[in-house]
């Protein structure tokens, strides 16, 4: 913050949080291409959301923003966001209306690569393993 010339390249949280709502847009068509390519068993729709802050000075104030949501006929929402979490590394999302959404404001230059690769391998099999250990979609809660 003693360089505010140099701020939004030093401070990635400050870039995220200032990113016009277009540029997440044209984010989030881009990594819908990229997973509809893969003919993965999810529905993606990319849709306008909100981000929120978190606590401190800003914690009601909402921040327009775009995401992708995923949903799938064999995994509840829950499921889904679990063997994400699981995946290594993690991938973190929210649920909302039954869905996984991937918010464009909190994805770093680069994650696109990891959310694809973590949904490949949940929407794999019906039977999926971490290294962990394993479980099968019936033992999920």
């Amino acid at each position: 913050f003693l360089e505010p010339e140099t701020l939004l390249e030093t401070n990635p949280t400050l870039r995220l949080l200032t990113l016009p709502a277009a540029r997440l847009k044209e984010r989030a068509l881009k990594l819908k291409a990229l997973l509809d390519a893969e003919k993965l068993p999810f529905d993606f729709r990319v849709a306008k959301g909100e981000s929120v802050t978190g606590g401190g000075s800003l914690p009601a104030v909402p921040i327009p923003t775009w995401v992708l949501s995923a949903t799938s006929s064999q995994l509840t929402s829950v499921q889904l966001s679990r063997r994400l979490r699981l995946h290594e590394p993690p991938v973190i999302a929210r649920i909302a209306n039954d869905q996984v959404q991937f918010d464009m404001r909190t994805l770093m230059d680069g994650d696109e690569t990891i959310v694809v690769e973590a949904l490949k391998q949940v929407g794999r099999t019906d039977s999926w393993s971490v290294e962990r250990g394993a479980w099968s979609v019936e033992r999920e809660p």
